[in-house]
């Protein structure tokens, strides 16, 4: 998957006030992520009951909300319980936000426990919530999935929209990775997700879309999508939205009859074509439907490092929570004929031919520190 770089900082002086807070240890991780990949100018808050991980967070404000610091030992109750101790502390450090992410790994102790009641108090305040989480892979057992699935159940009610990035996603999309490529994928992919809406709300583009269009789109809409899609060549504005329907992020939940559908465009300034703008359009509004009830808001911005790529991103709202094969299918109708020349880089296809070499890996591997991200310690904040 490529790195989505829509701007190496995001200002937002004049624009929406926006903190992400990664709960436990997957959500210190993507805290991390994110600082390490310069997504500027978004204020960065890590809630844990590891002290070790905090320490390594790089966080603006890092809340410890276990007075030992030895962790949750992977029971959501305590997690919830030491949040609830840290209340307002919590509550301080989210103050006067016009949007709150909430990020974390479900099926653990504190990120499972402590991110439903950090929600709560972010919605308390006023602010845009939404959560980004992700749920474990299937072969970690039926307890930890279950663990998980209550938590997001109780998430659910205190947040406006959520997106959830399931392990077992990636894992289908990756199968030949290293075991430690793919812990850096999936906290990369929770990264993306999140920057992917920092950008579009952050009033930086060329052509922004209003936050009051952004709340009115994900204001207590549940269960939202995204996608991220890139190409260049021959028919890149048709195959990059084709490539972000197709993304693992969306799986196979279709975004026909969305509440919202909130979508950038990205490429450099001197080869961004009109006619790839009103054709992106088109398929945009082709997709979802003219029926008059889903909000469409486009943004554009240059990115003038893209070297004749182009990128769509594809936020959708409001999802119907049945599955279905509906986005690959219209897909399909849409192509009328493979283009040549062309250099697709959809997320699933890059997955399956990654390396060393491969630009994504470079990009992590040159943002992360390594020391963060090797196994034993990922392995010990499964439990947090």
């Amino acid at each position: 998957m490529d790195d989505l770089f829509l701007n190496e900082q995001i200002p937002y002086e004049n624009g929406a006030s926006i903190k992400v807070v990664g709960v436990g240890g997957a959500g210190g991780n993507a805290v991390a992520n994110m600082i390490s990949a310069n997504v500027g100018n978004v204020d960065y808050i890590a809630v844990n009951t590891d002290a070790q991980a905090l320490r390594k967070s790089g966080a603006n404000t890092c809340i410890l909300i276990s007075k030992l610091g030895l962790g949750a030992g992977g029971r959501p109750e305590k997690g919830k319980e030491y949040a609830l101790e840290a209340i307002d502390e919590i509550r301080n450090s989210i103050k006067d936000a016009d949007m709150v992410f909430i990020t974390a790994g479900m099926g653990g102790g504190t990120g499972t426990g402590a991110s439903p009641v950090i929600a709560a108090a972010a919605k308390s305040q006023g602010a845009l919530t939404i959560a980004v989480v992700s749920t474990p892979d299937s072969m970690l057992g039926e307890e930890k999935v279950n663990i998980a699935q209550d938590g997001l159940k109780e998430l659910m009610n205190h947040v406006d929209s959520y997106i959830v990035v399931p392990n077992d996603g990636m894992q289908q999309a990756g199968h030949k990775l290293t075991y430690k490529q793919a812990l850096k994928m999936a906290d990369d992919v929770l990264r993306q997700s999140i920057q992917g809406i920092c950008e579009i709300a952050s009033g930086s583009g060329h052509i922004n879309i209003d936050f009051a269009d952004i709340r009115t789109a994900m204001e207590h809409q549940g269960k939202a999508v995204m996608g991220i899609g890139t190409a260049s060549g021959e028919n890149r504005a048709k195959q990059a939205f084709e490539n972000a329907l197709k993304n693992p992020l969306l799986l196979d939940t279709s975004i026909k009859g969305a509440h919202g559908v909130l979508y950038n465009i990205s490429g450099h300034e001197d080869d961004l074509l009109m006619d790839e703008v009103a054709e992106i359009t088109k398929l945009v509004r082709e997709y979802v439907g003219e029926g008059g009830k889903t909000l469409i808001k486009q943004g554009i911005l240059y990115d003038n490092r893209t070297d004749g790529t182009i990128s769509v991103t594809i936020v959708a709202t409001g999802i119907n929570n049945t599955k279905s094969h509906e986005n690959l299918t219209k897909v399909d109708e849409i192509k009328k004929a493979k283009p040549t020349g062309a250099v697709v880089t959809s997320m699933q296809d890059k997955l399956k031919k990654i390396s060393k070499e491969d630009r994504n890996l470079q990009g992590i591997s040159s943002r992360l520190n390594e020391d963060y991200f090797e196994i034993p310690t990922y392995l010990r904040k499964q439990n947090d």
